[in-house]
C-alpha cells in the first residue's frame, strides 16, 4: 500500500491513480491476483475512494493543500460548528472525506484540507485549519440540519478512534447566533457546556 502512496508522490499525480499503474507498483508476481483486496484494504482503512464512473483511484491526504483557485463560498443564512482540538491529528479530513466521498459536489472541491459535500439541497464546506487546530463546518440550503449531523457523526466517531485525555482534547463548539457576532468576529461556545446550561434552567424553580 505505501508503494502505492510513494508513487503518486514522485509522479506528482497528486493522489490519484488508476488500476493501469498498479500494473508498476505491484509487479512483483505475488500480487497478481490480489489487487481488488489491496484496493478494499486502502478504503477499509480509509485511505483512498474509488471515482463514481471512473477507473480513477483517489488518496485524500495525497491531494493538494490549498483549496482550488475558483472556489469561492457564498454565504447564506447557515448552520456552523467547529471541532476545535489541543492537538490536531493528522488524517481527520483525509478519512472523512474517505467516509462521505459518494456525497462530494464533485472531483474540482475537494482538497488536502477541505471538501465541499452536498445532499437532499443541502451544501456543507468542511475545512482544517492545521495550525490553528480545528476543523470548520458550515452547512447551508434546505435539509442543512440532516446534512450537517450526518458530517457531525462522522467526525465524531474518527474523534473516538484517537485516546483523547486531559493533555489531548477536542470541544465541539456552535457559534453565536447574535447579530452582532453574525457581523464580525464571531464567538463560539462549548456544545456539552450549553446542554449542562440547559438543564440547570429547565431545573431551576425560579
Amino acid at each position: 500500500i505505501y508503494m502505492v502512496l510513494d508513487h503518486t508522490k514522485m509522479q506528482k499525480i497528486q493522489g490519484h491513480f488508476k488500476k493501469e499503474d498498479l500494473q508498476i507498483i505491484w509487479s512483483n508476481p505475488s500480487y497478481r491476483n490480489v489487487f481488488e483486496d489491496l484496493l478494499a484494504l486502502m478504503e477499509q482503512f480509509e485511505l483512498s475512494y474509488k471515482v463514481d464512473q471512473k477507473p480513477v483511484y483517489i488518496v485524500p491526504q495525497l491531494l493538494p493543500a490549498d483549496k482550488p483557485l475558483n472556489y469561492v463560498w457564498e454565504k447564506s443564512e447557515e448552520l456552523a460548528v467547529r471541532y476545535q482540538y489541543d492537538f490536531l491529528p493528522k488524517g481527520i479530513l483525509p478519512r472523512l472525506i474517505v467516509r462521505l466521498h459518494t456525497l462530494l459536489e464533485s472531483q474540482n472541491k475537494v482538497w488536502k484540507r477541505g471538501a465541499v459535500f452536498v445532499r437532499d439541497g443541502a451544501k456543507a464546506e468542511v475545512v482544517e485549519h492545521f495550525r490553528d487546530k480545528y476543523i470548520h463546518v458550515r452547512v447551508k440550503g434546505q435539509n442543512r440540519r440532516r446534512l450537517l449531523t450526518i458530517i457531525s457523526h462522522h467526525i465524531d466517531k474518527i474523534n473516538r478512534t484517537f485516546h483523547f485525555n486531559e493533555h489531548m482534547q477536542v470541544m465541539k463548539l456552535i457559534p453565536c447566533p447574535c447579530e452582532e457576532c453574525q457581523k464580525g468576529a464571531t464567538e463560539y461556545f462549548n456544545i456539552e457546556m450549553l446542554k449542562i446550561a440547559l438543564k440547570i434552567y429547565q431545573c431551576c424553580s425560579c
